[in-house]
Formats: C-alpha cells, structure tokens, sequence
C-alpha cells in the first residue's frame, strides 16, 4: 500500500494512519509474517528508511460451518436426546473438536458418542463436548454425535466450534455460531383417551366393560402441553403409523376452559391430518406445569395391533415454511407416544334352530358360537339381553373337543342383565366353537326395543383378569307367543258369563301336566264343577282359582296332545280393569316338573262395554249326530232398560260357528225368532253368504229403545263328522259402521265394531241337550213362527215362551 503526504514532513515527526485490511486464513509463516514499512523520497524515489515489524497471529475460522439434528427416527424435541451432524472446512490441520451449546441452555453431551468412523468423545462437561477428530486443511470434515440432550424451551441455537491440537493448541474456530438449526419445542401428551362412540356414548344400551376394538371406528383424545408459542396461520399436523387418522370431528380445546380454538382441516395426505389455526394462538406453558394445555379430538380406524406399545401418534406444530419438510417444525413430540390398548372383536352367534324362536317364560336349550380370533381366553363372560336369564348349571354340551369346562350363573349385571360365567379347557379357546350348547330362561316377551336384545360375550384371561375381546350378537333369539292363543269374554261389567280361552300347543304334555292362566285381579273367575267347560282338553280335570294372585290351573291326569286346545270358565267382569298390567291375560303350559312348555304373555282381553246391560242366553242344539242338520238356538237377554242419554247403538248380531260347522241358511225363513221380538232392519235384514257366519242387520233407530227382554233365535246348521277343538259359538253384538263405510261387522271379538262377544261353549258329537225335547215341541212346524211376517208375540209364541222359559229358567 503506498501513501503521498501533499508536503515534506519534518525529520522525527510521528506518522500516524489507518488502513483497512483482510485477515490471511492462517498465520502465515513466521518469516513472512511481518509488516515492512519504507519511506520514499518523493521527487528522486530514493528509499529514506525503512523497518519491519512482527504481525499479529492470526485465529483461523472455520468454513461453511453445519450443524443439522439428523435422523428419521431421532427425537428433536427441546429436552429430548437427539442426534446432530456437524460439518465444516478447516483452514489448519487439527486433532480434535471442541463443540460448546451455548443457546438455548440445557444442552447436555453426558453418555454422547460420536458415530462416524475414526471419531470419539473424549470429554464432556455438560453443554461442551471434546471429539477426538482428525481434521486436515480444506478437506471437509463430518462429525456425527448422537445421545446428547437437547436444550431446554426450544428456539435458535448458538454454538462455538473451536480446533485444537493434541497439546491443546487451538488451531480455527467458529464462535457464536447461529446459522444451525432452530430447536423444535417440547410437545407432551400429558394425558390420552380412546372411545368408542357407539358405546361409550351409551353405556345404558351397551353394558359392561367395552374396550375399543382393532378395526374399529373410535374416537381419539390427546392432553397436550407445549414449550412454543403457536401463532395464527401455524399449522398443527397428526398422524400415526398404524392408525388411519381422520378428519371427521376434528377440533380443538383450550384446557381448562374448553373454549374451541378456530382451527380448519387444509389437507388430509396419507393419513395425515393437518389443521390451520385460525385468529387464535396456541400458547405455551412452562415446564413442569400443566395448564394451559389442549385437548386434540379426531376419529380414527383402529388398527389390528393389541398391544398399545406397537403403535404411536406424532404431533407437530408447524409453521408454513416446516411444514415442507425443509425445517423442523415448531414443536414436536416425535411419534414417541405410543397408540393404545386394543381388545379382539370376538363373534358371538346365539341359536336355536331352526328359526331362531323360543318360547316364553321356558327354559331353552341354545347353541352358543364363540370365534376368539387372534385371542386365547379361557374365561368368558355371557350377558344376556334384558329379561332373560341362565339357569344355575347352564352347561348343556361342552362342544366339539370338550372345549368347554363349565357354564354358571354368575351375577346381574348394573343393567338389570343376567351373566354367565364360563370357563374354557387348560389353554383356553383356540378357535371357534362348535355345538356348545347353554340353558337359558327366557322371558315373557321380546325386549320392546332392539338395543336390549343384544346378547354380549367378554373374553378374558384369568390370569390377569384383562380382557381380550368382546362381541356382540345384536339379532339374537326371539320370543315366540304360544301361537292361537285367545281370550273371549262379554265384557259386560258385572254380568257373569262364559269366558273362553284357547291356544295351540306347539308339543305333547304328559300326564299331571298343567295349564295356567294369569288373568286381571279385577276379573272375577269362578273354574271349579260346573263353572268348567273342558271343551277339547280331555280327561278327568281339576280347576284351582286363586283370585287374590289373579290366576288359575288347570291340572291334566291325562296327557295332552300337541295342537289347538281350548276350555271355558265362567267369568264376572268388572266396571273397570284397572290393574297395573292393563287388561293382559297370559297363558302358560307347564310340565309335571314344573317346566314351562309354551306360554303366550300377552293376550288381550275384551273391552269394558258400559251402557248395555245384557248376558247371552243358553246354546241350544236339537240334534249332534255327524254329518246331520241341527238346529241351533242363541240369544241374550238385555237385562236392562237402554240409558236414555247416548245408549250403544246396537246394528248386527253376528253368530259364529265353531270351525268345519256350517249353517245352512238360504232364506228369511229358516230363521225363527223366539221370545221378545228383535227390531229388524228395513229390506235386507239377513247375511248368511259365510258359512261360518250368519248376520242379522237390525234397526239402529229401533234399538236405542229396546225394551228388556230375552230375545232367541234359532237358524239351522249340518254338524261336522269331527268336531273342532275349538268348539265354541260366537255371538257377537256389534254397533253402527263409522260414517262413510257401509261394511258388515266380521263378528271378531277385537272387531272396533263389536260392542260385546258372548262365548258358547258347544256339545259332543251323540250329545244331547237337557231342554231339547221341551224346545223342539215347543218350536214345532205347527206352533213356531218365522221372522219378519206376522205379529212378532201372537198367543202361540207366547205360550211357546211360557214352556221354553219353565225349562231353562226355573
């Protein structure tokens, strides 16, 4: 460098200037490493003087200095053991590596080892670690070190890299090196939860201990803390490797308010959900507390892994630009959570072939078809629905290969359910069962909603008590009523008469036997001597009421065959059927033992019909030879005055004959009318074109003022060769079509038009009637009268009444 001064300066002045200059890499050598000064005379150039000076030794800096954390599995969260990789070019030949943390602090090279070859940790103080590492000039060096710890909180880093000699020489170094990498904070998940919505959300519908399943939809719940405040437009991502995360309900909240923080889903890539926050940040705590914290919630597909240690989840906060992948995100906790205990989706099959019926109130023999899958339990836990219950041994069969040691009634369950305890063979169940068959006790009706007709089975281990799996047979077995099952009785409060009942048996019942029939306390049942009519049950009976329990039985000496069965019992009923139960009947069919066969729960009886006072006269029969003309007499006699105000309108009087009987009436005339005259409808009064059913249409007007009386008809019918088991007439006393319909009544007790069904139990085929002989001479060709022509009482028809009324009504 050369300096012209504008004028001479004097001998022995100081000269004083600056000049700026750039430092060599190294020191030079010392034979040049000198500063050499010479003055010049201006005009001649000849060299006045001149002096060298020793410079400066110059400390070399490291080029392109690197550090990076490394690794795809290597946690970098603050706090956590990492591993990084330091590079550089050095200007001098060095044997060792001085590396010194120095931001954020908490860094820790303790049980740190360097990984690349030729390389080792020598010394460690805490934030400073020694490499032996032999470096040469220009050539870049690598340097890996993993175990260390990272700093604390999180955010930029400064380093100081310092070369040195063997003899502790320093040779280069890089000084509050800033250029590294920013330290991800520490995310923790402070608390987590799996559910199953399904059933979590209603524990009253699924009882019991219901562990999430593998393969299953559920629901994910993540506490977490975080070291690193997250800003609007910071992206937080969630993903798991086994796990299929989905963005279905995916939301956020501040803890412990529960305020929803404004996040949107932004993308969904390989399972990875991904969120941006939205005007409000993420703040974060400090170390060591726990508030405030997030609650982080998404569905997910379980994957088919029990063991929770097999899977992880991993949450990031991010900003845009980490979310590359180029940076490192905000704060992470580094997959190093892992997933949750899953139990096996076991199948559970209950059967009763071959339609998957059973009887009411019996104990059933059923199939129970256990597939453990993955799992091995030798102990397992049968909830039945709501309602039904286990016997106390309920072992039937052990199944193919004995795979079953015991079945027994263990407990009700919170819910109000039965449970059964099972025990399997040493080894437990290794595969699906075949034919193991239970004994339940079924109840007397379906569950009234699907949900407690679910049958549940809990896999355990007993060594551990754990369980393993569960599973579900939602459809199950269904209650099937004793089918025929009918009750029939007037209804009329406080009149006595014929209450019938009938069913059909589905099986034989042997001898002592017994058929109960649980009825309305507020019914009035006399069963004993002549108050019995045993109709088709045959044999010698016996008819035992307990009116304060409200049911009666009927004990059978003989066996009785499968098929329709029916008997009739003289009933009172009341002004009101105002027992808890409502107007239900129920009919049980029980073995010698007690057992119960079949049974129907829930079979309704007639309605309480106020504002006509009537009772059905005697059935009449002239003849019951097989396959003959009879002729047959019924009635009812109206035992009051009809209400002035608003009385029941009677219309039809319909007359059912019991099965394979057929009335044969073709003309008004073949119907002869007894006693007080009925008020026939105008025109067509008559409607036989059923067999089984013959009609009378009667004036509306005329009866709202029928007058007391007892009023019989007779109409001719051929008796079957075999006489039903059902062998019981109907007369059913209908009221007026609604408006706008013109229909005739079906004579169906449960018909909305029937006001009142009488019940007439029938005869014996060669049986004869008491009062025949006085009916049929009284009801002569010369002295009966056919309906509508003529005066409805002439003298004839009185006397005809006088000499009918002696015999039946003394």
């Amino acid at each position: 460098t050369k300096t012209r001064e504008p004028l001479d300066t004097p001998a022995m002045r100081v000269i004083k200037f600056r000049i700026d200059v750039k430092n060599p890499a190294k020191t030079p050598h010392a034979m040049l490493n000198h500063w050499i000064i010479t003055h010049y005379n201006g005009l001649s150039g000849k060299i006045m003087s001149t002096a060298a000076y020793l410079s400066w030794n110059i400390i070399p800096q490291l080029a392109n200095p690197f550090i990076q954390l490394i690794g795809d599995n290597v946690n970098k969260a603050a706090g956590t053991k990492s591993r990084m990789a330091i590079s550089f070019v050095p200007i001098n030949d060095a044997d060792q590596l001085e590396v010194w943390a120095k931001l954020p602090a908490g860094f820790d090279f303790t049980g740190s080892q360097a990984l690349t070859e030729g390389h080792e940790i020598v010394t460690t103080s805490l934030d400073k670690a020694r490499v032996r590492a032999s470096v040469f000039s220009g050539v870049t060096a690598n340097i890996v070190i993993d175990g260390f710890k990272l700093g604390q909180i999180g955010g930029p880093t400064t380093f100081d890299l310092v070369t040195k000699l063997n003899n502790g020489e320093k040779m280069d170094e890089a000084l509050a090196f800033t250029g590294g990498f920013v330290l991800p904070g520490n995310l923790k998940i402070i608390g987590q939860s799996i559910v199953d919505s399904k059933y979590a959300m209603n524990p009253k519908d699924y009882p019991g201990e219901r562990n999430v399943r593998m393969m299953a939809l559920a629901t994910v719940k993540f506490r977490i803390v975080f070291t690193r405040q997250a800003e609007p437009g910071d992206l937080i991502a969630v993903s798991s490797q086994h796990y299929t995360m989905l963005p279905a309900d995916f939301i956020i909240r501040r803890l412990p308010t529960g305020a929803i923080v404004s996040a949107e889903v932004v993308s969904y890539v390989d399972g990875t959900i991904v969120a941006q926050l939205r005007g409000t940040a993420m703040q974060m705590t400090v170390p060591g507390f726990e508030n405030p914290s997030y609650e982080v919630s998404c569905s997910v597909r379980t994957p088919n892994l029990p063991r929770a240690e097999d899977s992880n989840f991993r949450i990031d906060l991010q900003t845009p630009g980490s979310a590359s992948g180029k940076q490192l995100p905000l704060n992470t906790n580094d997959g190093r959570d892992v997933g949750f205990r899953l139990v096996e989706n076991v199948q559970l099959k209950m059967s009763k072939p071959p339609s998957n019926e059973a009887p009411p109130m019996a104990e059933v023999d059923v199939e129970m078809k256990v597939d453990p899958r993955s799992t091995k339990p030798d102990e397992l836990y049968l909830m039945a629905p709501l309602l039904f219950n286990f016997t106390e041994d309920c072992l039937v069969r052990r199944g193919t290969g004995d795979v079953i040691k015991s079945c027994q009634f263990w407990r009700m369950d919170a819910s109000g359910r039965a449970v059964a305890r099972i025990l399997t063979k040493a080894g437990g169940l290794t595969a699906a069962t075949d034919y193991v068959v239970i004994r339940i006790i079924t109840p007397g009706d379906n569950p009234a909603e699907d949900k407690d007709k679910v049958w549940f089975i809990d896999a355990r281990e007993s060594a551990t008590g754990m369980q393993v799996g569960w599973g579900e047979d939602p459809v199950g077995l269904s209650i099937r009523q004793m089918s025929g099952a009918q009750v029939v009785f007037s209804g009329v409060p406080q009149v006595s008469g014929q209450m019938s009942v009938q069913f059909y048996s589905p099986e034989k019942v042997d001898e002592g036997g017994k058929i109960r029939v649980i009825y309305p306390r507020s019914i009035v049942i006399l069963c004993d001597g002549a108050f019995f009519n045993g109709v088709s049950v045959e044999g010698d009976v016996t008819c035992y009421n307990n009116g304060k329990e409200g049911r009666f039985d009927i004990e059978m000496k003989r066996p009785m065959p499968p098929g329709l069965q029916a008997f009739t019992v003289t009933a009172t009923p009341p002004d009101a059927v105002d027992d808890p139960g409502g107007n239900i009947f129920k009919i049980l069919i029980y073995t010698k033992e007690g057992k119960v066969v079949d049974a129907a729960m829930s079979v309704l009886g007639n309605r309480i019909q106020h504002g006509i006072t009537v009772s059905a006269l005697p059935l009449i029969w002239s003849a019951s030879d097989p396959g003959r003309q009879t002729s047959i007499s019924v009635g009812f006699e109206l035992l009051a005055d009809m209400p002035a105000k608003d009385p029941p309108i009677m219309s039809e009087i319909v007359v059912t004959v019991p099965v394979t009987f057929e009335q044969v009436v073709t003309r008004a005339s073949h119907i002869e009318m007894l006693g007080d005259p009925l008020p026939l409808r105008t025109g067509m009064w008559l409607a036989v074109k059923d067999p089984r059913r013959l009609k009378i249409l009667l004036d509306e007007r005329a009866t709202r003022t029928l007058p007391m009386g007892r009023y019989r008809f007779n109409f001719p019918a051929i008796v079957p060769t075999k006489m039903p088991k059902y062998n019981v007439f109907h007369v059913t006393i209908c009221g007026p079509n609604p408006p706008g319909k013109n229909d005739t009544c079906t004579g169906d007790p449960q018909d909305p038009r029937a006001l009142t069904t009488f019940p007439l139990a029938g005869f014996a085929l060669g049986e004869s009637n008491p009062v025949a002989n006085q009916y049929m001479a009284a009801a002569s060709p010369g002295r009966r009268r056919t309906a509508p022509a003529g005066s409805w009482l002439p003298a004839l028809s009185v006397l005809l009444l006088a000499v009918f009324s002696r015999a039946l009504w003394p």
